[in-house]
């Protein structure tokens, strides 16, 4: 046997085996904690980055792809925006405002220790079925988290998803996205340079957050919720704000040569990869470390991930310099290490010996190729089922109102007024459209962002429905009038042991290839999120896609809400009477086993350049993508925004499929356009060979369609509006 001590059984045969190799001996206790964490699932990406090779990230825009805290891609002017969208999944479920909090101000680390200055923020969030006990409890905390520590550190958020569904009854998921700003030169990496001094800087270290990275790596069980707890780190969005500003008045005076924060694992995590990509040895000097409370073991001091902590490579003649940007935000800071040649990481404390590990201990973690088990596609929707071919014109209404009343379509304005979405005064245009947009120049440019998922899709078919998001995210930033440039993802899912879901996991990242490809948008960062799960209950696989676009003149965007009195509608895309994974059949619990559409990147591609174009060229200020609910739902969206009424023509409907199936199939590679010149539209769109269907006018007080239904606007308001305000407040039970 192997086994020389507890710590050390923790490790399979295989992994023990790999540590006496690496080490030439039998590993310490305080070792065997510290590669324990380093080779979790959370900071090893040990199941999935194989698959992950697979996912393009280079393309003649993209400054940074990988390697680094987050992905850089070039805006123009000299300048690049640093993206990136990770995971709180685990911690937020177990204390769900500190939960949110950090993953704010996680993300917002991973952003400025690149040296770019956060511009903004967004969100995805999943919770449980909205009857069970604790979602109404998990949803307030944890967009007060998010809003708390948004709001004071100063960044504002401007848009994100909130979704309902009873797979996440026992693990909900809280993924943060964060964007911000910073001149090619101003860059700064993590890669240590030899001779350079290990300055820590930041809130003192405490017991908090110990073991946090583990706990994300494994399932839970019930008792999580307590057991866990003291794994949850807390966050103090004031000291965030003080060390974002300290660290970027550093990176920009060039007064430091690497930058990296300390989140997953802490110091060990951070110290090891500052050395590694640099390629050289580490002493450090744990007694020097500042603590926030006396008597931590070197083992706490280590694994503990207390927040708002950052670490710089700093050269030995500009310590004073750097000691005095810190001592004017009143940070705790300390030399605690110098980097060497050579390839190990050693540590004392009190002048003992704690620790010597080599530095590739990080590289030579063990990588799986976990069993698949096959998962056979679901079939195709028939023509002639009873859904596609039965139209009931009394249904049809009820039907409408029914989807736009309940938690799956409803307004989240209530969330978004939690948020400050104006703070520096950046913000073009924020929660409630299509994506968000934000200056970042005084030449009028401009980026967009926007964050989608597809889970039911996914669920039915990992690879169309993974690819579904991302196309959806493009059409989201194509919709505003913005050139989409890259994607980031966060990939959640359950128990990667368990072959069904290693299978959803690699074929999800399989059609995000297939996207970035086929539309040109490399996924330049990202984090897999496993493990969520509860008593072997997953959640849905949902990948998150967050996107990028860049826009040259902010003046010429759209909007949804921009609907006008006379204006004429029209529908970009070919509607194909698709209804597997949709909206309408998951809200009817009809029909919910056949597959979703298949992507189209072609017409995506076509579609969405066609669409910039017309926003480009003043033919037209008001889109909305159609997704969720199909272009009926997409309407409703936009008269509920304007406060307009329209008038659909009943022959535009194909004869070729039902009415029903027509007005809320989900097929992809859609828009609603609204425009005051027609003509030069359809010009345009002849021209393009753009599929372009002429589905009403803009007039009235209702929304109407000879024969079908007719909703005053004042109740389709009150519906859209009312379900969300009410649950929030406990006046009513879904």
């Amino acid at each position: 046997m192997l086994l020389k001590n507890k710590a050390f059984a923790k490790f399979n045969d295989d992994e023990q085996e790999l540590i006496k190799k690496l080490l030439k001996r039998d590993p310490t206790d305080v070792e065997c904690a510290l590669i324990k964490a380093l080779w979790s699932e959370h900071c090893s990406y040990k199941s999935s980055k194989n698959c992950l090779k697979r996912l393009p990230n280079e393309a003649s825009w993209v400054l940074c792809g990988e390697g680094e805290n987050a992905g850089a891609v070039d805006v123009g002017d000299g300048l690049a925006c640093v993206f990136k969208i990770e995971s709180h999944n685990h911690p937020s479920f177990i204390e769900p405002y500190q939960g949110a909090a950090t993953a704010v101000g996680g993300i917002l680390r991973d952003i400025f220790a690149m040296g770019a200055r956060p511009k903004a923020l967004m969100n995805v969030l999943a919770f449980g079925e909205p009857s069970h006990a604790r979602t109404r409890y998990l949803l307030r905390e944890v967009v007060r988290g998010i809003g708390d520590y948004g709001n004071c550190v100063g960044v504002p958020t401007v848009g994100g998803e909130c979704r309902f569904d009873a797979s996440y009854n026992g693990n909900i998921i809280v993924n943060a996205l964060a964007a911000g700003i910073v001149p090619h030169d101003g860059l700064a990496s993590a890669a240590a340079p030899s001779g350079s001094l290990l300055m820590y800087a930041g809130s003192t270290t405490g017991r908090d957050g110990i073991a946090g990275a583990e706990m994300a790596s494994r399932s839970f069980q019930q008792n999580a919720i307590t057991d866990d707890r003291p794994s949850v780190q807390g966050g103090d969005p004031f000291a965030g704000r003080q060390i974002m500003q300290a660290s970027l008045a550093i990176i920009n005076r060039r007064l430091a040569l690497a930058v990296q924060d300390m989140g997953a694992a802490g110091l060990t995590s951070s110290v090891f990869e500052m050395a590694a990509k640099g390629e050289v040895s580490l002493h450090l000097q744990l007694d020097r470390i500042p603590l926030r409370i006396s008597h931590l073991t070197s083992h706490d001091i280590m694994l503990s991930e207390s927040q708002e902590r950052m670490l710089f490579a700093i050269e030995p003649a500009k310590q004073k310099a750097v000691e005095t940007i810190l001592n004017e935000w009143q940070l705790s800071h300390a030399v605690i290490g110098q980097f060497n040649e050579g390839h190990r990481i050693t540590a004392t404390m009190n002048g003992k010996p704690v620790f010597d590990l080599p530095t590739t201990i990080v590289s030579q973690a063990p990588v799986y190729d976990r069993p698949q088990k096959d998962i056979k596609p679901p079939p195709s929707m028939p023509r002639n089922h009873h859904l596609i071919v039965k139209d009931d014109h009394h249904l049809i209404q009820q039907n409408l109102t029914s989807i736009l009343g309940s938690h799956h379509a409803a307004s989240r304005r209530w969330i978004f007024e939690q948020y400050d979405c104006h703070v520096m005064t950046d913000t073009v245009q924020a929660s409630g459209g299509d994506a968000a947009i934000i200056r970042i120049h005084d030449n009028g440019r401009a980026i967009a962002l926007a964050c989608d998922s597809h889970p039911r899709a996914t669920a039915l078919h990992p690879m169309h429905g993974t690819a579904l998001a991302a196309s959806e995210c493009y059409r989201n930033l194509c919709a505003v009038g913005a050139k989409p440039l890259a994607f980031t993802n966060n990939l959640n899912f359950g128990n990667p042991e368990d072959p069904h879901i290693m299978s959803q996991l690699a074929q999800s990242i399989e059609g995000l290839r297939d996207a970035a490809l086929a539309l040109d948008c490399p996924v330049v960062s990202g984090n897999v999120s496993l493990y969520n799960e509860t008593d072997r209950h997953a959640i849905m696989p949902t990948p998150v896609i967050g996107g990028l676009a860049v826009m040259k003149d902010m003046t010429q965007h759209a909007h949804l809400k921009n609907l006008k009195q006379e204006d004429q509608i029209f529908l970009i895309g070919e509607s194909r009477g698709e209804l597997g994974a949709s909206l309408y059949c998951h809200c009817h619990h009809l029909a919910r086993d056949f597959a979703p559409p298949e992507p189209r990147f072609d017409e995506e591609k076509k579609h969405g350049t066609f669409v910039r174009h017309m926003i480009e060229q003043n033919i037209t200020h008001c889109v909305h993508d159609v997704s969720d609910g199909g272009w009926i739902m997409a309407i409703c969206d936009m008269i509920c925004a304007s406060g307009q009424g329209v008038r659909l023509h009943r022959k535009a409907h194909l004869a070729e499929i039902s009415l029903t199936a027509w007005l809320f199939c989900e097929s992809p590679a859609r828009y609603i356009i609204a425009t005051a010149k027609p003509q030069a539209l359809q010009e345009q769109a002849q021209k393009h060979a753009i599929p372009l269907v002429p589905l009403g006018v803009v007039e009235g007080d209702t929304l109407s369609m000879q024969g079908v239904f007719d909703c005053p606007v004042t109740e389709l308001i009150r519906l859209y509006s009312q379900w969300f305000d009410d649950y929030i407040d406990g006046r009513e039970m879904p």
